[in-house]
């Protein structure tokens, strides 16, 4: 069989599809919350990929089109991913090796990052218990200077891991996040850690780039869509009595570990 990351757009794709993933399933920001229906539409969307996937749609001409089903079809026979529907109804997932391709070629974080972040919160707190992402930054508050970046970065370690259904997040309306450890990831924990495949492709610096770039245009594209079903109330963000039983800088000093975890 010919190479899967031989084929023209593949390795592309794939970055476009991680992105996807990645977009999907980060917490809601303040922009999630203040855009009427967004935050029901992308609980839809995240319970749809579950099941089946990302909503895929190769865009273009009619050749660029058919080209880009091609691909999705070659990609499915290499086990990259899965894919069901039709052209205009394509859902598509990455498999497991699919998805360690696609965050080799761009350098994203991968279900090893996950493991440690699931890691990470049970030093904190014991699974079940909402954490202040501040935590895990080390910071405070939210005055620090280099807050965003340091929140991005948190963000992608514990994105793995959300995908996974190790850990989920909550927020205010205000965007400020907490993350907790489900049982699945206390479960994950008590098992060996996951391992990066050998012989994994080197990152590209156009495709680390490109995930970037595709991650902001999904996340922007995201805040457009409307629920299926308009009478869900959907998520609710957290209000200020479940921040009080969250750990945060404000309640929480190192080594209290002294609870379960």
């Amino acid at each position: 069989m010919t190479n899967p990351l031989e084929l023209p757009g593949s390795e592309k794709l794939l970055v476009k599809l991680l992105a996807g993933e990645f977009a999907l399933h980060a917490p809601f920001r303040a922009e999630d919350w203040n855009q009427p229906g967004a935050t029901t539409a992308r609980e839809e969307l995240q319970s749809r990929f579950r099941q089946i996937g990302l909503v895929w749609t190769p865009g273009g001409s009619v050749a660029e089109r058919k080209a880009g089903e091609a691909l999705i079809s070659e990609l499915r026979r290499a086990g990259l991913i899965t894919a069901t529907g039709r052209t205009n109804a394509r859902h598509v997932r990455m498999t497991d090796e699919g998805r360690w391709l696609a965050s080799a070629l761009c350098d994203a974080t991968t279900l090893v990052d996950g493991f440690d972040a699931v890691g990470a919160l049970l030093y904190i707190a014991p699974a079940g218990a909402l954490v202040s992402e501040l935590l895990l930054t080390d910071m405070k508050d939210y005055d620090d200077p280099e807050c965003a970046s340091k929140l991005s970065g948190v963000q992608q370690v514990v994105t793995p891991a959300i995908m996974a259904g190790w850990i989920d997040s909550a927020s205010d309306r205000h965007g400020r996040v907490a993350y907790r450890v489900t049982p699945e990831g206390k479960a994950a924990r008590e098992t060996p850690k996951p391992r990066k495949p050998d012989g994994l492709p080197l990152c590209d610096n156009e495709l680390v780039d490109l995930f970037d770039r595709e991650c902001d245009a999904e996340r922007e594209r995201l805040l457009t869509v409307e629920p299926v079903h308009s009478n869900e109330i959907g998520p609710l963000p957290l209000s200020a009595g479940l921040w009080c039983n969250a750990v945060g800088p404000w309640n929480w000093s190192d080594k209290s570990n002294d609870q379960e975890r």
